[in-house]
C-alpha cells in the first residue's frame, strides 16, 4: 500500500492518493479507508473514486 500526499500552494488543501495493489488486497472485493474525516465509521458512505 502506498500513500501520496500533495499540499496545494494555491489553497489550504491536501490531496491524498491511496493505492493498494491487487496482490496486497489478497482477493478482497472491497476496501475502505477510515479516519477522522468519517468519524472512523465503517458504515459511512464511501467516497467516490476518481
Amino acid at each position: 500500500m502506498s500513500i501520496k500526499k500533495q499540499f496545494l500552494k494555491s489553497k489550504p488543501v491536501c490531496k491524498v492518493v491511496f493505492r493498494l495493489d491487487a496482490t496486497e488486497a489478497n482477493g478482497a472485493k472491497k476496501v475502505q479507508v477510515l479516519g477522522d474525516f468519517n468519524n472512523w465509521d465503517q458504515s459511512a458512505e464511501p467516497a467516490e473514486i476518481e
